[in-house]
């Protein structure tokens, strides 16, 4: 097998579950953006002299059958990149240039955003863990879940409207405990970052193109207080969580640069409930994480690999000192056209610290 076929990125979209050879044969160019923040998409540009896609009902939004794409060299992967529906078709006519049709798709945590599983507070118990909450947006959905102890109460998470949306409760609920949600193929998944020892190490020069960072202290605090009430029992709680000595960040400067006194506390004063102290603990050191996982944030272009993906840790090597080290995949964009297949991170710094 000559070198250049090889290495020549491989792609297998099944539609309904079943393989679509015809339609990988007119690809002019595929994007999946891999989000670990935001739901997946996908773009697919294909040939379509004769307008045999746009018309054919196998793209059909209203169809609705689950689209599964596949990258690889050779052969595609086993597990597939993305899954997820067709959501928009646009096809384009340019004088003296072949017809082409663009097909967008989101995955299925998109279509949580039109959803209410919740439609009132009613079923708000108290002490019952959040995941329990996190179950029946799933359920309701015909999603199953991977969902562990939030730790988290779920009278703490309570409904901002009787309109908001099934993700912008899942939003809410990671964000309020430094969690993460993400759904994939038909699984709905709540968990702490995985900032496991894993990681893929990517160095200059070999694995990776090009890339760039950018250090930021403008955002970087090195302490969070929340104050919240219980009305119940009249309770007033207030909670701090500090980084520094108590805490570490990933980069080799950080913590020089949080000690600093430059840097003040960032207050929020809650006007929502608590239910007790813990909670409150817990709200703290996530505002904290997310004031400073911007701390550092870095862009790399590699060749393509469909095991990379958002969610997850990478070493960079050859950055120098100030910039080499572990970062967190916020997003990866595999990318294959006429050039080949290159993927694109988009990375932040990672921060622990303790409460």
């Amino acid at each position: 097998m000559p070198a250049s076929e090889e290495f020549a990125a491989s792609i297998r979209i099944d539609i309904g579950g079943a393989q679509q050879k015809d339609l990988v044969n007119d690809i002019i160019m595929l994007v999946v953006e891999d989000s670990i923040e935001n739901p997946s998409t996908f773009n697919l540009v294909l040939a379509d002299r004769e307008g045999k896609w746009a018309d054919s009902s196998l793209l059909s939004p209203e169809v609705g059958g689950d689209i599964k794409i596949y990258l690889g060299y050779t052969d595609a992967s086993v597990s597939p990149l993305f899954v997820g529906k067709v959501v928009a078709l646009s096809p384009d006519f340019s004088s003296g240039e072949a017809r082409t049709l663009s097909v967008q798709g989101y995955d299925r945590s998109f279509f949580l955003q039109k959803t209410h599983c919740l439609k009132d507070n009613s079923n708000v118990q108290n002490g019952q863990d959040a995941s329990t909450l996190v179950k029946k947006i799933a359920g309701n959905n015909g999603l199953s879940s991977d969902v562990g102890s939030a730790g988290f109460t779920w009278a703490d998470v309570v409904l901002t409207s009787p309109d908001e949306s099934d993700y912008s409760i899942l939003r809410r609920v990671a964000d309020m405990t430094s969690l993460e949600f993400f759904v994939r193929d038909r699984t709905l998944t709540l968990r702490k970052p995985d900032y496991g020892d894993n990681a893929a190490t990517l160095v200059w020069g070999t694995d990776i193109i090009s890339m760039s960072f950018r250090m930021s202290t403008g955002r970087l605090v090195k302490s969070a207080t929340v104050r919240g009430y219980n009305p119940k029992d009249k309770c007033s709680y207030t909670a701090q969580v500090t980084t520094g000595e108590s805490g570490t960040f990933s980069g080799t400067l950080a913590s020089k640069y949080v000690s600093s006194s430059e840097f003040s506390s960032l207050i929020l004063e809650q006007d929502v409930i608590f239910s007790n102290l813990t909670d409150v603990n817990k709200l703290a050191g996530a505002l904290l994480d997310r004031a400073n996982n911007s701390f550092v944030e870095g862009r790399c272009v590699l060749i393509g690999d469909p095991k990379i993906r958002s969610g997850r840790s990478v070493v960079i090597n050859g950055a120098g000192k100030r910039f080499s080290g572990s970062y967190y995949i916020k997003s990866a964009r595999h990318s294959v056209d006429k050039d080949g297949y290159l993927l694109s991170l988009e990375l932040r710094s990672m921060v622990t610290q303790k409460v």
